[in-house]
């Protein structure tokens, strides 16, 4: 009897060694869970600077393109289905699709080339502004 507590008593006690190392396995993963809350607060505020910076740049892309129009005496309001064939309404005709082509451009969904040909029929400033 006296050799069956000794083997209960080593069970217990191998059991408990493996929780050890189950509790390094959680310490690691709480570890990494405080490190991603950590860095929430950093990125929100980086996205936060993204935003201004394209909504700035959209304000002055939107703002030639308008301009362009006005002088070229293109319709500016009930804009038709065959308008939007044209780049130049279909990227940069209201601040709204300024800032999606601006975003699209710098997260790799359209071409730079395909964004900024119709600026170049806009003006040469407008250019230099999208390639710096």
């Amino acid at each position: 009897q006296l050799r069956m507590l000794r083997v209960l008593r080593l069970a217990r006690l191998l059991r408990g060694l493996r929780s050890f190392r189950l509790v390094g396995i959680f310490r690691d993963l709480r570890m990494l869970i405080h490190q991603i809350m950590f860095t929430i607060k950093p990125v929100a505020w980086a996205m936060i600077l993204l935003i201004v910076i394209l909504y700035i740049f959209a304000v002055v892309f939107t703002s030639f393109v308008t301009w362009h129009r006005l002088d070229t005496g293109m319709n500016l309001h009930g804009l038709d289905v065959h308008d939007y064939e044209d780049p130049l309404i279909q990227y940069w005709s209201s601040l709204p699709r300024s800032m999606f082509t601006l975003f699209l451009s710098v997260a790799g969904g359209v071409s730079w080339q395909e964004a900024i040909t119709p600026l170049s029929q806009v003006h040469w400033l407008a250019v230099i502004l999208f390639l710096g």
